[in-house]
């Protein structure tokens, strides 16, 4: 997925360019036999993103603690737990 995220690709691209090129690159890394739409690729991304998104707000306020004696994998097993 980093060709996605590279610099030619701008951030003034329109929503639909940006899910046409997930949507390219899924096929051409796609399991065998797998078969999505660009709709459905955008709603599953869309899932994902909400997944991440909750995940680092977890990960933020752990790491807001400060707690003695916890080291990365902690704190990341800690959010994952929850």
């Amino acid at each position: 997925m980093n060709y996605l995220f590279g610099s030619y690709a701008g951030v003034n691209q329109t929503q639909g360019g940006y899910y046409k090129r997930l949507h390219d690159y899924y096929n051409t890394f796609k399991p065998e036999g797998s078969n999505r739409s660009q709709l459905a690729v955008q709603y599953r991304w869309g899932t994902i993103q909400r997944s991440v998104n909750k995940f680092c707000g977890f990960k933020y306020a752990v790491d807001r603690l400060h707690e003695s004696g916890k080291n990365e994998q902690d704190r990341v097993c800690y959010c994952t737990s929850n």
